[in-house]
């Protein structure tokens, strides 16, 4: 419809309406490609605010997982260090208690970071 003024107009020469109709055409362009833009942003916007929410949360669950595992591993070394001495001789220590300690200073956790898999 407007490509057939155009035309119309081209044929009669009438320059004026001619680049009216044109400007028409192009803000027409130009306003649609800025909604879009627009759109998008808000959009991107969007979904970085949802990502950031997640990560906070997977961060304060690997805080809270390497928390444990410092004071875990704590008590692993108080107990190897109770073992040493006690083989040492250097503090008296039960067969029992110089058992019990060897075994904690043994048990270690490795671990392993995870993320929330969300798209």
């Amino acid at each position: 419809m407007i490509l057939r003024r155009i035309v119309e107009h081209l044929r009669l020469q009438h320059w004026t309406a001619v680049g009216i109709e044109l400007l028409i055409v192009i803000l027409g362009v130009f306003i649609g490609t800025q909604v879009s833009n627009w759109n998008l942003e808000r959009t991107t916007n969007r979904q970085a605010a949802e990502f950031t929410v997640h990560l906070k949360e997977d961060l304060r669950e690997e805080d809270w997982g390497y928390q444990m595992m410092v004071q875990y591993s704590r008590v692993a070394l108080e107990n190897a260090e109770r073992a040493v001495q006690a083989l040492d001789r250097t503090t008296s220590a039960s067969d029992e208690a110089l058992l019990i300690s060897a075994y904690r200073a043994t048990q270690y956790k490795q671990g392993l970071g995870q993320r929330a898999d969300r798209h």
